[in-house]
């Protein structure tokens, strides 16, 4: 019986390495398929860990990345270990442990975070490209491309000279939110597996706790700390004439700015239920709310003071008097 106890978590991590492979095989080369196979490349790893543990999880993770040198190469296989892996080993541990959802996403968030500096890390060891580079050349073949359209005549010469202008102005944009933008992508990211993987370990028997209702969705009342921040440093920066201060005002800002947003679209989600709107009506009006730039704001303003009094609350308990 001992025997059979050890024999098991080694027959099933062998398999889950298996299915590992496969799927990893699957993001690589074909192209639809790929598309889900990255965000439920975790799974087998995570099954692992909440059936047997970590140990058991980590060695299943490393026989998947050995599988995959020999199969895809070294840099390959490492990024596509670093993505499952750290994920895998992150969502397991959070569910092993009973997580609530938010903690569970914000290890899936950190370990994103990491699995994608690795990927920069090797891309700027392997190709000696690093983000700024990779824009640069973007730019240089726009350039290209314009001064071929002009030639042509399918481009004006001031068209160009503007679309150019508004490249440099969102290069340097870009360039100074870069740390926040990698942010907001990981927690994209950790967010859309913990959707994914869930009713797969469902169907295996594991349950996952879900996400509440996108409608319920409020900001801790800290994140105003972090508009206070950000106008705090914008004083600060003409003043020094710090670029970090002036990147790190831009990055809490670009942060906090888009939680708020997002919470903002949540509670005109919930005030529509309330007031009992169709929900195809709901899905147009916050399809606009999202993508109109002036209710972008609005919907940044109404995030911030929800999570400032908590209106949800408030009107819940007004009501019961």
């Amino acid at each position: 019986m001992d025997r059979e106890s050890k024999v098991k978590p080694l027959a099933q991590g062998a398999l889950m390495a298996a299915v590992t492979v496969l799927l990893a095989l699957i993001n690589m080369y074909v192209p639809f398929l790929g598309v889900v196979a990255i965000f439920v490349l975790p799974v087998p790893v995570v099954l692992v860990q909440l059936r047997f543990g970590m140990r058991q999880a980590l060695l299943t993770a490393i026989v998947s990345g050995v599988l995959l040198v020999a199969l895809v190469g070294p840099v390959e296989a490492l990024l596509l270990f670093s993505f499952f892996g750290l994920i895998g080993l992150s969502f397991g541990y959070a569910f092993r442990r009973g997580f609530s959802p938010a903690w569970a996403f914000m290890a899936g968030t950190v370990a994103v975070s990491i699995s994608w500096a690795i990927s920069m890390l090797m891309t700027f060891l392997v190709l000696r490209l690093s983000p700024l580079d990779m824009m640069n050349q973007m730019y240089e073949a726009m350039t290209g491309a314009f001064a071929l359209y002009e030639r042509w005549n399918l481009v004006a010469p001031e068209a160009r000279a503007q679309l150019l202008a508004a490249w440099d102005l969102m290069r340097d944009h870009v360039y100074h939110i870069l740390p926040a933008s990698f942010v907001i992508g990981a927690a994209a990211s950790s967010y859309l597996t913990y959707q994914l993987i869930r009713p797969v370990l469902g169907r295996l028997g594991h349950r996952v706790e879900p996400f509440p209702a996108f409608s319920q969705w409020k900001a801790p009342s800290y994140f105003i700390l972090g508009l206070v921040a950000e106008l705090a440093l914008a004083f600060t920066y003409p003043r020094h004439g710090s670029e970090v201060l002036r990147a790190l005002g831009s990055n809490i800002g670009t942060i906090v700015r888009i939680t708020f947003a997002v919470m903002g679209v949540s509670l005109t989600s919930w005030l529509l239920q309330r007031w009992g709107v169709h929900k195809l009506v709901r899905m147009v009006a916050l399809g606009y709310l999202v993508f109109h730039p002036w209710l972008q704001q609005v919907a940044m303003l109404v995030g911030a003071f929800d999570a400032a009094v908590d209106y949800r609350r408030n009107l819940r308990r007004d009501g019961k008097r």
